[in-house]
């Protein structure tokens, strides 16, 4: 597959970006088994601490680049990227038992990728700095069914050889 031109923002230089649109899209780069029938399962967002990219540093085509991969060319297969809109973000959510979970997106640049994120999360009742990589496995299911419903396919998987 050739990607379009043009490689991702490296983060040379420059700072993390603290603050967020809620326009602002999340892109993530998924296997075609976590696409069916044209809607987004929740396999396509894996824990701990989902990695995206902010679509303010980069376009949909980056998810699945070698600069946004850990310098690492992706396996073999069809891969493409699914995307969510900040404001469509399930969050807060309310587990079975009455506590409150607030899911948010923490800009995490890495050399090569400036776009890079994290899906991380918190509880109500930890303290406002508090990052959690890792949800309990029953609120991760839940959100993660939720989160999968609001994500649209935004590039269709091509097989990568």
């Amino acid at each position: 597959m050739s990607l379009p031109d043009g490689p991702p923002q490296s983060a040379e230089g420059r700072g993390v970006v603290a603050e967020f649109d809620s326009d602002e899209l999340i892109f993530r780069r998924v296997r075609a088994d976590d696409i069916k029938d044209s809607e987004v399962l929740p396999t396509a967002f894996d824990w701990p601490a989902p990695s995206v990219l902010r679509s303010k540093f980069a376009e949909p085509h980056h998810a699945i680049h070698v600069s946004c991969c850990d310098g690492k060319q992706l396996p073999p297969g069809k891969w493409g990227v699914v995307e969510v809109r900040l404001r469509d973000l399930p969050t807060p959510f309310q587990s079975g038992q009455g506590k409150t979970f607030h899911f948010f997106i923490r800009h995490k640049p890495t050399p090569t990728c400036f776009a890079h994120s994290e899906l991380l999360c918190r509880a109500d009742d930890d303290p406002p700095e508090a990052e959690k990589q890792r949800p309990s496995n029953s609120i991760r299911i839940l959100y993660l069914i939720e989160l999968a419903k609001r994500a649209s396919v935004r590039v269709p998987p091509v097989d990568i050889s």
